[in-house]
């Protein structure tokens, strides 16, 4: 084997550990929780009934289904993922976010929700 097929073959096996490489980190990048809360986000379902804005400056949230308010608080970091959310009406609720969202249970319609992260600026519905 002559000096440019070494080289060639060595090229090569660079490029596909590079690539190897490349798709481990975008793996784990896919199950990565998200780690801030903050922004907007919506249910997956069409049509996007489920409107979640996560205000961290002023440490607020607000929900809205069908551009009605369903709720508005106070959330606080617990662990890691994991946030505690204080309802306005004496409710507190647990959020622990996941690669791409969270799961939220609707406990007047008795539904649980898939909801993803859309923005990472958080856009409040203002209800009519």
């Amino acid at each position: 084997m002559n000096d440019k097929n070494k080289l060639t073959l060595l090229k090569a096996i660079i490029i596909f550990l590079v690539l190897i490489y490349l798709m481990a980190l975008y793996q784990l990048h896919q199950t990565e929780p998200i780690k801030y809360i903050h922004g907007t986000y919506q249910n997956i379902d069409a049509p996007p009934l489920y409107t979640f804005t996560f205000n961290s400056y002023e440490g607020t949230y607000f929900i809205s289904y069908r551009f009605a308010a369903l709720g508005e608080g106070t959330f606080e970091k617990y662990e890691n993922n994991t946030y505690i959310c204080y309802d306005k009406i004496g409710e507190t609720f647990l959020l622990t976010l996941l690669h791409d969202g969270f799961l939220y249970y609707d406990s007047e319609n008795e539904i649980v929700v898939k909801v993803v992260k859309k923005s990472d600026v958080p856009m409040t519905v203002i209800p009519k």
